[in-house]
């Protein structure tokens, strides 16, 4: 009998962008000796989400929406998992090209990794900070992976990530409604488990934010940051929105008309705000 991996996914209101993930997932090539099973925890798709996984052959579990939670969810839907090594994905993070699944298994196939970090590259229509590689460049992260991050990998996303099995019924994700995988993270770096980056597990994937949903997703952020043991202080906000490099960044992409939102143009004073306001006043997950 073949060993199996599973691919779990989130999901909520896929739309197009789930469709690729799911005929990107069908073309992937299988490693020798092993089978696959696609497993979703959808929370309240009114799209038609479960209709294109039902005709893909996924299983398919489905929780209220009230009742979701980044780090739970993930837990309760790697529980439904039967595979030995579970692949996960962002509901809009494709795959590119057929190996994807081949390489972000490999090293925990071959026993030299319990973790894998994949690699991403951007979608069609990135937000001007993700494209310029400066969405994260303020540094209010900087304390905890000085902590608990590693030299060769840049950190732990699950975006695009394998673990065994075994490793995550030792850690799991953890009751947080935001960044559970930078608790996942926490949790692998105390265990000790090995953790390795493949650059070529590579998936498509990012991101569009208007002005209030950039300034929440930068505050669940900072709620998480608390929630990790982490706080964001009054000066490090004050630094990080007067960071020169942010403001030539901007006026480049101004220049060369590359800045075509109001939540591009005030980034580099929304994110560093939005994280000290969540790191300082949220209590949960700012919906």
């Amino acid at each position: 009998m073949p060993r199996l991996i599973s691919i779990a996914i989130l999901t909520k209101n896929g739309g197009d962008a789930f469709r690729e993930v799911l005929e990107a997932l069908r073309r992937q090539t299988v490693p020798e000796s092993w089978a696959t099973e696609v497993v979703l925890l959808d929370s309240g798709s009114t799209d038609d989400t479960l209709a294109a996984a039902r005709e893909a052959g996924a299983v398919i579990h489905e929780i209220p929406p009230e009742d979701f939670s980044f780090g739970e969810s993930r837990d309760v839907l790697f529980s439904h998992c039967r595979g030995e090594i579970i692949a996960t994905l962002s509901q809009d993070a494709c795959p590119v090209g057929t190996g994807w699944l081949e390489a972000i298994t490999e090293p925990i196939r071959a026993g030299r990794a319990d973790v894998v970090q994949g690699w991403e590259t951007l979608s069609d229509k990135p937000f001007f900070w993700e494209r310029i590689g400066r969405f994260y460049a303020t540094s209010e992260w900087r304390p905890f992976f000085e902590r608990y991050g590693w030299s060769d990998v840049p950190g732990l996303s699950t975006v695009n990530l394998a673990v065994r099995r075994s490793v995550w019924e030792e850690t799991g994700f953890g009751p947080i409604p935001m960044c559970s995988d930078k608790l996942f993270q926490k949790r692998v770096f105390e265990a000790e488990k090995r953790v390795e980056l493949r650059r070529d597990a590579v998936v498509r994937h990012g991101h569009e934010y208007r002005t209030r949903s950039l300034f929440k997703r930068c505050a669940n952020e900072g709620m998480a940051l608390r929630r990790l043991g982490f706080r964001v202080s009054a000066r490090r906000t004050v630094r990080d929105a007067l960071n020169r490099r942010n403001y030539g960044a901007l006026i480049r992409g101004v220049a060369r008309g590359e800045v075509r939102s109001p939540a591009e143009a005030l980034f580099p004073v929304l994110r560093p705000l939005g994280v000290w306001y969540g790191n300082r006043f949220l209590s949960d997950y700012w919906r």
